[in-house]
């Protein structure tokens, strides 16, 4: 089978990062950051899996591209590595679920001491709270965005918490921040879930490849140093070790 793949380009050393921390797609143009950093030639970036391929002469270092990837919100670190700590907490004991968790039980004791008790004045200092505590991380998220000039929905929710506030409907601005909060919470936790189900199928392809040499015998090289094009033999039983078209012969194959 001719290999379909899109790999680094021939002679360049290969280095493979994951997102450990931050939003990829707010980051901006990450491929033009890191391809700005000396002896970069070549950079790709599959947000769906939450990685990016580097391909460079060798002077790019993992402290170069965390530094650099540091100045658009994101933190990289090397495919190879574990994205968390060994023993971290789970993840709804990370601030940011904690935080959202104090935002919403302000929240109920706002709208108790509002429509229960009638405590309106307890009511305003809780719901003020619920904006202090809920919007730390979607206003920070929101800062880092406008810093690099540009826009997102953290952004809307910014504005629209501010101008709740203007107008003096506390209530609003605090259920605006939680609400929101709790949707960025849920739609990270599904698209982290979503990478981890992706990276688990990419780590069934297997690390070798049999590559046909123009004499008739086989080489066995890395995945990643094939080029669009070649020849793969694909033995009975074996996975498929790249994307590619059927050239020649018929089997049994694991296309796992």
């Amino acid at each position: 089978m001719t290999s379909g793949s899109a790999p680094v380009e021939r002679g360049l050393v290969c280095d493979r990062y994951r997102v450990a921390r931050g939003c990829l797609d707010c980051a901006g143009d990450l491929a033009g950051a890191l391809g700005s950093l000396p002896g970069a030639q070549q950079v790709q970036v599959l947000g769906a899996a939450g990685v990016v391929v580097i391909g460079h002469d060798g002077a790019v270092t993992p402290d170069l591209v965390a530094r650099q990837a540091a100045q658009l919100g994101l933190e990289l670190s090397p495919a190879g590595q574990p994205t968390h700590p060994a023993g971290q907490s789970r993840w709804w004991h990370s601030p940011r679920v904690l935080l959202l968790a104090v935002a919403e039980l302000l929240l109920d004791a706002g709208l108790a001491a509002s429509h229960l008790a009638h405590q309106h004045s307890v009511a305003t200092g809780l719901y003020l709270a619920t904006v202090a505590v809920g919007g730390i991380f979607p206003v920070r998220s929101a800062w880092q965005v406008l810093a690099r000039r540009r826009l997102s929905i953290g952004t809307l929710l910014l504005a629209g918490t501010i101008g709740a506030l203007a107008l003096g409907v506390f209530a609003e601005a605090a259920m605006l921040v939680v609400v929101f909060s709790a949707g960025g919470l849920m739609e990270d936790y599904v698209a982290d879930r979503a990478r981890s189900s992706i990276r688990a199928l990419m780590s069934l392809t297997p690390p070798v490849a049999a590559r046909l040499q123009p004499d008739g015998t086989t080489a066995q090289i890395p995945v990643g140093d094939l080029q669009p094009g070649e020849l793969v033999l694909v033995r009975p039983g074996e996975r498929l070790p790249t994307d590619g078209k059927v050239t020649a012969g018929s089997s049994w194959v694991d296309q796992s």
